[in-house]
């Protein structure tokens, strides 16, 4: 059955109106350059990222893989063994473009029914692409309700529609975590999860300890971090909102990075940034000269697994499933019937 003959609840959040503005471009990305949501706005922003990746010193290959082989395991942990449930909601909020939403979907069939699948993304474009691999990937069979929210998951209200099935899995892979204040979108996905449900995420993992800027990083260490921002996919996708704004391109400019904690909110946990340099260019609208010595572009971030897992337990969530390979770690969080803040958590790793 082709995504022709399906209906598909489309809806765009009123918020998203109006927040493309370049007016306050350069006051957003630097200093703090944290929030990445801006960095998919758009035809070019999001060409940009889908092209990122492709190249495999981004590890979204890598990434897709790991999650395909350990799928089984992990939805195991979701539905019990034998199963406790038949039927699974399925939100994936940011699905990029719908690789990894694919294969979660398809080992899911495989033990239980997808009841409803919704995703849930800030950026138009990459919503399309999404719900286009995921519609052409399904089967005849597949009859369950398709929905697309373009918003910012973010927000309350986004995605809070009530769940048809008495299990909830929600996705938030694609190394999202990484590119937003990770206390503040975990507090506010958990206030919107029910009682129950889980939360299906990956992280970039660093093997430096507790490292605190109190020694500097050997090169092979600082290769280690920026391996997978270093590439001119990456230097493009760090760009995209100034040349949107902008008749730079990322070709007009040099790049660098910081590598440094006071960012992030999680213990260990460290901030790799990508700048620019010699930014002269005019707005694209107005014309209006832009003469700046540094930028900083946006940051993502690399965690130590323990204190990772640790954090988790410490917001509220129970983490039962967990793997690492090479430097990704894959996390299962269920939101306990009442929370628990603080309390430790027997984990179920592979």
């Amino acid at each position: 059955m082709k995504h022709t003959d399906r209906l598909i609840e489309f809806r765009v959040e009123p918020s998203m109106y109006g927040c493309i503005g370049s007016s306050d471009l350069f006051s957003s990305l630097d200093g703090a350059a944290f929030d990445l949501a801006r960095h998919y706005y758009g035809e070019c922003c999001a060409r940009y990222w889908l092209a990122l990746c492709q190249t495999p010193e981004y590890g979204h290959h890598d990434l897709v893989q790991l999650i395909d082989r350990s799928c089984p395991d992990m939805l195991t942990a979701v539905i019990g063994n034998p199963p406790e449930t038949r039927g699974v909601d399925l939100l994936s909020l940011g699905p990029g473009d719908g690789h990894v939403d694919v294969l979660i979907m398809r080992h899911l069939q495989r033990v239980a029914q997808v009841v409803r699948y919704c995703a849930v993304d800030c950026s138009f474009d990459l919503l399309r692409c999404a719900l286009t691999r995921v519609l052409d990937a399904s089967q005849a069979s597949d009859t369950f309700p398709v929905q697309a929210v373009c918003g910012d998951f973010r927000k309350p209200g986004t995605w809070q529609a009530a769940s048809d099935s008495d299990r909830r899995l929600i996705l938030l892979t694609g190394f999202t975590l990484g590119n937003y204040e990770e206390n503040r979108l975990l507090m506010r996905i958990q206030e919107c999860m029910r009682p129950g449900d889980y939360l299906f995420l990956d992280a970039r993992l660093h093997e430096l300890g507790n490292w605190d800027d109190s020694r500097e990083l050997t090169a092979a260490e600082r290769i280690r971090l920026v391996r997978g921002y270093d590439s001119l996919a990456s230097q493009r996708f760090a760009f995209g909102p100034v040349e949107t704004a902008t008749v730079a391109t990322a070709s007009d400019v040099r790049f660098g990075y910081k590598i440094k904690r006071g960012i992030t909110t999680i213990p260990g946990a460290i901030n790799v940034t990508t700048t620019c340099f010699d930014l002269h260019t005019r707005m694209r609208l107005t014309g209006q000269s832009v003469e700046l010595a540094s930028v900083d572009l946006g940051s993502s971030t690399v965690y130590d697994s323990a204190l990772l897992l640790e954090s988790f337990a410490m917001l509220g969530f129970d983490p039962c499933w967990h793997k690492h390979s090479g430097g990704t770690g894959l996390y299962l969080l269920r939101r306990p019937e009442a929370a628990r803040v603080g309390e430790a958590s027997v984990l179920r790793s592979s």
